[in-house]
């Protein structure tokens, strides 16, 4: 192999023996770090909850887990004020419209046997979605169904 020396942007020297010595520990550990990615998207998607959550619907008919990730909530991301609900995401609190609120009704035609039952989790899980940044950037996220634990007991 010709040896040979090219400039690093940062001004260094560096040699085809150098270069060879930074691939041959960059790639696997680039490997290792997309491969335990790969496994926890695996993971989290065959989670025995998982069904539990895509088959969930909010009281407007539409699908929680068809237009955004479901969040549990630890109790004190959460509150009942009696007439309504409101949630904590990221230190600010998003008052809940009743058309949020996750359907409690059974499917009855059998397709989503988990439709309406109680969470295996047994917390609150609110499901929102961030478009864009501009919505990241203001913690506003879009905010589609939400399940208080109270009504899973």
């Amino acid at each position: 192999m010709k040896r040979q020396t090219i400039v690093h942007p940062s001004g260094e020297m560096v040699t085809n023996r150098a270069k060879y010595a930074m691939l041959k520990y960059f790639i696997p550990l680039l490997l290792v770090a997309t491969g335990s990615l790969a496994d926890t998207a695996v993971e989290h998607s065959t989670r025995p909850e998982h069904e539990w959550f895509a088959q969930q619907y909010s009281t407007n008919g539409a699908s929680c887990c068809g237009l955004a990730d479901g969040h549990i909530l630890e109790d004190e991301e959460w509150k009942n004020l009696g007439d309504h609900y409101e949630v904590k995401i990221h230190g600010k609190w998003f008052v809940i419209d009743p058309r949020q609120m996750r359907d409690v009704k059974p499917d009855n035609s059998g397709s989503e046997p988990l439709r309406g039952v109680p969470s295996p989790v047994g917390k609150a899980t609110v499901w929102y979605k961030y478009y864009n940044d501009i919505q990241i950037k203001n913690n506003t996220p879009a905010l589609y169904c939400f399940s208080p634990y109270e009504f899973m007991q």
